[in-house]
């Protein structure tokens, strides 16, 4: 083993053979149609996570939502996704409509392929994983996501569009659209600056954090961006400021 590597690889086995015990986590999980013989539930529940609830159905995810005493701790669904019709993407939604702070997870069957994670995301979901998730990964991700959630203003209004960062979506006349996480930043960023340029850089450092993304992957992402927006809104649209960046402006003033 060459010296240089020879830290790291030593640090990962560490954290294989490590005990590890969930922290005094402030989450509160609900589980939607997943079920208790799941090995990531049993994970959590031998961790020592007390506060997980299962609810069944559409209804009852709902009412999971409207019902859930976090007692100040984030609500977490676990929801599971199997991208058959819309009954996933509508515990998806219902689960997403609860309020700030909640941060939704598709849990995806075990051979589940990249096009059902990014159905996922585009339906409502934060982030997803696999039921052989550890608990360590499932409350590693709930903690990243709540970070990110708790730094975005719950609604920003611009012409007849609305940002809604409780529930992840943008809504104007003509209709509503659930967003990828990424696909949301981008608007919420553009939609804070209150119609001034965003540069290229800051899109990159705030969307993307610590991941190298070329040019062509911003061009592409705000393309797409602003096939969303136009899809409900005839008054908004992404503007380029050519060598600068872009901003967001009401063009129906």
């Amino acid at each position: 083993m060459r010296e240089d590597i020879a830290p790291v690889a030593t640090a990962a086995r560490t954290l294989d053979i490590v005990p590890w015990s969930a922290p005094e986590t402030a989450h509160s999980f609900i589980m939607v149609d997943v079920p208790e013989t799941d090995s990531f539930v049993h994970g959590l529940k031998t961790a020592g996570i007390k506060t997980i609830k299962h609810v069944h159905g559409l209804e009852s995810s709902a009412k999971g939502a409207a019902d859930a005493d976090s007692g100040g701790r984030s609500t977490i669904f676990c929801v599971r996704f199997d991208g058959q019709g819309d009954k996933s993407v509508g515990h998806l939604q219902a689960c997403r409509a609860h309020g700030h702070g909640a941060v939704v997870l598709a849990v995806l069957p075990p051979n589940a392929t990249g096009q059902l994670a990014l159905a996922a995301l585009e339906a409502g979901a934060d982030d997803f994983f696999y039921p052989s998730a550890s608990a360590r990964e499932v409350i590693a991700r709930c903690t990243a996501r709540t970070r990110v959630t708790g730094k975005l203003k719950d609604q920003i209004a611009i012409g007849d569009l609305t940002v809604d960062s409780v529930g992840r979506l943008i809504k104007a006349s003509h209709g509503t659209r659930f967003l990828s996480p990424i696909d949301f930043r981008i608007i919420h960023i553009l939609a804070a600056a209150e119609g001034n340029v965003v540069t290229r850089e800051k899109i990159k450092s705030d969307c993307w954090k610590a991941e190298a993304v070329s040019d062509n992957a911003v061009n592409r992402k705000i393309h797409e961006v602003r096939r969303i927006i136009s899809a409900i809104s005839k008054q908004v649209g992404i503007r380029t400021v050519y060598g600068l960046g872009f901003a967001l402006v009401n063009e129906g003033k």
